[in-house]
């Protein structure tokens, strides 16, 4: 070899690895070394079924308040609530009105608390998803 391949082939080499400066860490922890990296960390997401019911609701003009019960909720989660339709065309059409009077949801420990501008007609039947 000549001295200015060498040279070339000495530049090029990869510099010493070095956790945490050229080698990322996960965490703020070296992934360096031998076995296994256990990760952990993932997400749980849970279903609840439930129905708000058309009766029962508090106040005499809007804002209506009711409050349904959903047992395991926690007072961090920000829960996705939709219809739970299992119905026909016709009883999903209401149940979609009924939803829409539904401006206002507050999460407490086992409860939701729904506020609509007026009271619903029928029993509207949800789905509470909540990822932890």
């Amino acid at each position: 070899y000549r001295q200015s391949d060498v040279d070339t082939f000495i530049g090029a080499k990869q510099d010493t690895l070095e956790s945490g400066t050229n080698i990322k860490t996960i965490n703020g922890e070296s992934i360096l070394g031998t076995g296994d990296l256990e990760v952990g960390g993932g997400v749980t997401i849970t279903d609840y079924f439930v129905t708000i019911p058309s009766t029962s609701w508090s106040g005499t003009v809007a804002p209506y308040v009711k409050v349904v019960t959903v047992t395991g909720l926690l007072s961090s989660d920000r829960p996705e609530i939709s219809i739970n339709f299992t119905d026909t065309y016709t009883t999903d059409l209401i149940h979609i009105a009924n939803f829409a009077s539904i401006y206002r949801v507050d999460v407490t420990p086992n409860t939701l608390t729904f506020y609509s501008n007026s009271l619903p007609s029928a029993d509207i039947p949800i789905q509470v998803t909540v990822v932890r």
